[in-house]
């Protein structure tokens, strides 16, 4: 039997790391977490960054809107002087991060 994406995300979490690229702050990765919705489309959740939520139709569309919305929460903590968790990865390159290939 054949499952598509939506079948198979419904049975998993499909775990990636985000680059969120911060001119000022630097570069964190960030672990997102993205589950298949009942009603349809995806959520992805972040225990890296408390707050951080992105439902989208797609995987896709949820991993092109994950980092704007993280470097948006990460402003908005720093703009309040909000320490920021030290869950989140800063990073230098090189580092290794990984990359969703839809097939």
């Amino acid at each position: 039997m054949h499952y598509g994406l939506s079948k198979l995300a419904a049975f998993l979490s499909l775990q990636l790391f985000v680059v969120i690229l911060l001119d000022v702050m630097g570069k964190y990765i960030l672990p997102i977490e993205i589950q298949a919705l009942e009603e349809g489309g995806y959520l992805a959740r972040s225990a890296a960054l408390p707050g951080f939520l992105v439902q989208a139709d797609t995987v896709e569309q949820v991993v092109s809107l994950a980092p704007g919305v993280a470097q948006a929460l990460i402003e908005a903590m720093q703009q309040k002087g909000v320490p920021l968790p030290q869950a989140l990865q800063a990073v230098e390159p090189p580092f290794h991060a990984d990359v969703l290939i839809p097939v």
